[in-house]
């Protein structure tokens, strides 16, 4: 079953900082949850870290949204819809990708970024392999 990106990227005006992900865990795109928004599984680190990077309580998506406009920071994910392998979120497990292309351009040409950050070296690396440089 082939699976869409459920979240546009989120761009505030004049961001410098791009941080990008693979693609949401199928929790994300096959349910509505509420405050269900970018690296929003119960496992996943990435907003503790954030709060514990800039000192802030970051329970709601309008909350995560607000530091990110304080801080110009973007994010959005280099995948835009694939299918599961085996039904499982692993990043490995995704196959038949369609790259999120042109939305990134947009984000790169249109904002002074000064810095990608990629949430792991996988993400790094099927970035440099199918993106135009």
């Amino acid at each position: 079953m082939i699976e869409k990106h459920p979240f546009t990227p989120f761009v505030p005006h004049q961001s410098r900082i791009l941080i990008l992900g693979s693609f949401p865990g199928r929790e994300s795109t096959q349910t509505n949850r509420e405050n269900d928004w970018f690296y929003c599984a119960s496992r996943n680190q990435f907003w503790k870290i954030i709060e514990s990077v800039y000192d802030q309580s970051l329970v709601t998506t309008s909350s995560k949204q607000e530091l990110f406009k304080q801080r110009n920071i973007a994010i959005t994910d280099i995948i835009e819809s694939c299918e599961r392998r085996d039904n499982k979120n692993s990043d490995n497990n995704l196959i038949n990708k369609v790259y999120n292309k042109i939305a990134i351009a947009k984000i790169i040409s249109q904002n002074p970024i000064k810095k990608i950050l990629f949430t792991s070296k996988s993400v790094y690396q099927e970035f440099l392999e199918n993106f135009d440089k």
